[in-house]
C-alpha cells in the first residue's frame, strides 16, 4: 500500500500558491525535492510537506537569531 502520495507540478503549485513555472524551476535547480520519472516530474506530498517545515524553522529561526 503506498501511504505517500506523488503529485504533480500543478498540484504543489497550487497548494503553495505560487506558480507551476516556479515548481518546476526550484525543482531543476534542485532547490525543493522532486522525482524525476522520465519525462514527467512529480513530488512526495511528505518530502513537501518537511520541506516547507524546514523552510519556516529556518526563516524563523533567523528572525529570532
Amino acid at each position: 500500500m503506498l501511504e505517500d502520495k506523488l503529485l504533480t507540478a500543478e498540484e504543489v503549485a497550487d497548494h503553495m500558491k505560487v506558480t507551476v513555472a516556479w515548481v518546476h524551476a526550484m525543482a531543476r535547480a534542485g532547490e525543493m525535492p522532486s522525482l524525476k520519472l522520465g519525462r514527467y516530474r512529480r513530488f512526495s506530498a511528505k518530502a513537501i510537506e518537511d520541506w516547507l517545515q524546514s523552510r519556516q524553522s529556518a526563516v524563523h529561526h533567523r528572525r529570532r537569531g
